[in-house]
């Protein structure tokens, strides 16, 4: 919705996080990833759904950002 070129939903299986849901979420360049957090922070929906996720207890555990570079 926001511009990611890829998304994907992972269940890990090891680990001190089994159990849990890792999302991924691509983007085409850092300028990219930018835009698509000003738009995702503005929109009602996702703050709807991050808010009905917090009174679950879900909870973010880490946010990395991984550069690769085509070989």
């Amino acid at each position: 919705k926001h511009g990611a070129v890829d998304f994907r939903l992972n269940l890990i299986f090891t680990g001190p996080y089994t159990g849990q849901f890792m999302i991924a979420q691509v983007f085409a360049d850092l300028a990219a990833l930018s835009k698509a957090r000003d738009a995702a922070n503005a929109d009602p929906q996702l703050q709807q759904i991050l808010a009905d996720n917090a009174k679950v207890g879900s909870v973010m555990h880490e946010r990395e950002i991984l550069i690769s570079v085509d070989l």
